[in-house]
């Protein structure tokens, strides 16, 4: 009777492995959602933070546009984490601009950090500055104070992509809204008169930092589970022996002792003693004299052929006895050994 093996033991130590790895994108995350959670507290004024400005790690940040009317040219734009939010349309119900949002511009002609040297009278329209000098923040704040009703901030490096400008103060003093174009496009809007700013994307940067933390780890848990699948694999494979060489091997009709017929791998004529216990040790059952059909390793220990087949193809490449590897075995053994003619007497 074959003999039916249980692979669960190779399947529990695929899933200790992916369990004690889970653990640790848990505990990965459960970090990254702390410091989360700092930064958020340091932005909404929950205790005091760092007052210099950096980029907030932010996977997939808002954007917005500048319109340029006179060009007709739409120039892309990063809004700012602080002040109020630049509305999707840019124009209202009626068709006219939203206004705050739209209007006249004037290039600033100095870096815009000095609320008293560098002064310019900025009253409803909206500035357009360099980058450099202070902080984003810092100098939204002043050309605010100068009555600017929205800033443009140009990157001042040609060839950079966009960044999102946001502050660790404790409070947001700001009351109108910022946006960050390239080099270039600050060029562009030294060109023009008037603009229309607008976002063209209502999802958080926030949700999209949550969205991330929770979507990667499981990207990541799944690229892990099909290695360890296929290490699995390719080590269960390894462990097995070849058909080709299973088929190779003697098998025999079992009488006892005695050879009443060969199989597989067997020559006429050629007789030997087997050596085997009588009982196969994979289903433990008793060979039946004229019936079971068994299989001889290398090793010269016997089973079921089924059943010592099905084990070095399906299972291992060991011998269930002595453990010896039939491969190998077979490599400088021959699979018979033929009888020595006997010397007769006197």
């Amino acid at each position: 009777m074959p003999a039916v093996w249980d692979e669960g033991e190779d399947r529990y130590s695929v899933r200790q492995i992916l369990l004690k790895v889970g653990w640790s994108f848990v505990a990965v995350a459960g970090v990254v959602f702390v410091w989360l959670g700092v930064e958020l507290l340091l932005h909404s004024g929950g205790f005091r933070g760092e007052s210099e400005v950096s980029q907030m790690p932010i996977l997939m940040p808002m954007s917005a546009t500048v319109y340029c009317p006179e060009l007709n040219e739409t120039l892309l734009a990063r809004p700012a984490t602080f002040g109020p939010v630049i509305p999707r349309r840019s124009y209202g119900e009626d068709g006219e601009p939203v206004e705050g949002y739209a209007g006249p511009i004037k290039v600033v002609r100095s870096l815009g950090c000095n609320i008293d040297d560098d002064y310019e009278d900025l009253r409803g329209r909206i500035a357009v500055v360099r980058r450099g000098g202070c902080g984003f923040y810092e100098k939204v704040l002043v050309l605010q104070d100068w009555g600017a009703k929205a800033v443009i901030v140009g990157d001042d490096r040609p060839h950079k992509g966009l960044v999102t400008m946001f502050t660790k103060e404790d409070v947001d003093l700001s009351r109108i809204p910022a946006v960050f174009v390239s080099y270039d496009s600050y060029e562009t809007l030294s060109m023009v008169s008037t603009v229309v700013m607008a976002t063209t994307s209502d999802s958080s940067p926030i949700a999209d930092t949550l969205i991330f933390l929770l979507v990667s780890p499981l990207c990541s848990l799944s690229i892990i589970y099909g290695m360890l699948l296929f290490h699995r694999r390719y080590k269960i494979l390894k462990e097995r022996a070849p058909k080709s060489l299973v088929d190779r091997l003697p098998t025999r009709i079992w009488n006892g002792n005695h050879v009443i017929s060969q199989g597989k791998g067997g020559a006429a004529g050629d007789s030997k003693v087997w050596a085997s216990s009588g009982e196969c040790i994979i289903c433990l059952e008793d060979f039946i004299i004229g019936v079971s059909r068994v299989m001889r390793l290398p090793c010269d220990h016997e089973f079921h052929a089924d059943c010592i087949s099905r084990w070095l193809v399906s299972r291992k490449k060991t011998c269930p006895i002595c453990k010896q590897d039939v491969t190998k075995i077979s490599e400088t053994s021959p699979l018979i050994k033929r009888r020595q003619p006997r010397r007769s007497g006197g």
